[in-house]
């Protein structure tokens, strides 16, 4: 994760802030580590919670979990 990028948005929400960066692990498939970010989001919105994602890079391009998340949010209803 990018450590100044957390530190304003831990401040923004110090309450509730969390970063998704300890989903990575050396040597474990990137789809897995998606998966699990996506399935995190996904809790937060079904527990009734305001739930925002802060991915780096083009949100349109490379984003899996921020894309997977709403396409499943939505499925849900």
């Amino acid at each position: 994760g990018d450590p100044v990028a957390e530190e304003v948005i831990k401040q923004l929400n110090p309450k509730n802030a969390f970063s998704l960066a300890v989903y990575y692990e050396e040597g474990k498939p990137r789809i897995d580590t998606y998966n699990k970010m996506v399935e995190h989001i996904l809790q937060s919105v079904r527990n009734g919670n305001l739930t925002v994602g802060a991915f780096y890079g083009h949100p349109g391009v490379f984003a899996y979990p921020s894309h997977k998340s709403i396409q499943s949010a939505r499925q849900e209803g």
